[in-house]
């Protein structure tokens, strides 16, 4: 009789063992399921109608400009018109353009290569401030040099001819000025350029965005002056991003730095450096 029970308590406790350990994995299993569920499924960015609002700035036109559109830029202050210039070197005094975004040719459909340009008029230190209220134009735009921020704000709205588009950022860089300006003012570009241009904004980004772009798709790019890297240094900070495709969802898409961040670690990590309050 004994020797029954040693046998069932040999057999007994490796099942128990076994059924523990089933019943543990099953649990991470349902767990790791429910967390990438939540992580591709939650409400990453909320689109919000700006049409009426495009509507009652065009009251307001004048010679000098037409609001023609209006960008949003997620995690930001960035919610403002865009003009389309009717007239060169508008004189600021005429026309405050801090308050508006712009792009460099006038057009009121939706192009293929959308370029947006604002003013960075309070933020130009090497230590960006992220979010402060009284940042009103691109000035915020400068948080996405902060990985943190990056991963987390990802869309771009854009609201043109009665409709609001949403973007999906794959690039973020300081951008050399001269290859900038060759670059903003093609609109409708051919596919060649735009694979080009793709390519050069994802080989050149601080972050490595799990977004595919090729040159089918529609592209948005947002820029801003700065002087991160000194009062000489000319770079241009750019934003880039794709439009959503026909029947696309939004998504939490993974982020990660590149080789290419290290160049602006560690001017972040720089001491001595005087902070936007100082300046």
């Amino acid at each position: 009789m004994k020797k029954k029970k040693k046998n069932k308590t040999k057999i007994i406790i490796p099942l128990t063992l076994i059924i523990i350990i089933i019943l543990l994995l099953l649990i991470i299993f349902i767990k790791k399921s429910y967390d990438i569920y939540k992580y591709n499924n939650y409400e990453i960015y909320k689109v919000e109608d700006r049409v009426g609002y495009i509507k009652d700035f065009q009251k307001k036109n004048t010679d000098l400009y037409t609001v023609n559109a209006w960008i949003r830029v997620q995690g930001t202050n960035i919610d403002e018109p865009v003009i389309g210039y009717l007239r060169r070197n508008i004189d600021d005094q005429e026309v405050k353009l801090d308050t508006f975004a712009w792009q460099p040719d006038k057009h009121t459909e939706l192009v293929n290569k959308e370029t947006l340009i604002g003013h960075n008029i309070l933020n130009l230190s090497a230590h960006p401030g992220r979010g402060v209220e009284y940042y009103t134009d691109f000035e915020d735009l400068m948080g996405f040099v902060y990985y943190d921020f990056a991963k987390d704000n990802k869309y771009v709205q854009y609201t043109i001819n009665g409709k609001n588009y949403v973007y999906k950022i794959f690039s973020v860089f300081f951008d050399d000025t001269n290859k900038f300006i060759n670059d903003q003012h093609n609109a409708d570009v051919s596919k060649k350029e735009m694979k080009e241009m793709v390519n050069r904004y994802r080989k050149n980004s601080y972050y490595k965005y799990d977004v595919d772009v090729n040159e089918k798709d529609k592209i948005i790019t947002l820029d801003t002056c700065t002087r991160f890297f000194g009062a000489h240094g000319y770079k241009t900070f750019t934003v880039h991003a794709r439009m959503l495709r026909e029947n696309e969802k939004m998504n939490n898409y993974s982020v990660e730095e590149t080789v290419n961040y290290k160049k602006i670690k560690k001017k972040l990590m720089e001491k001595g450096e005087k902070s936007d309050e100082e300046i």
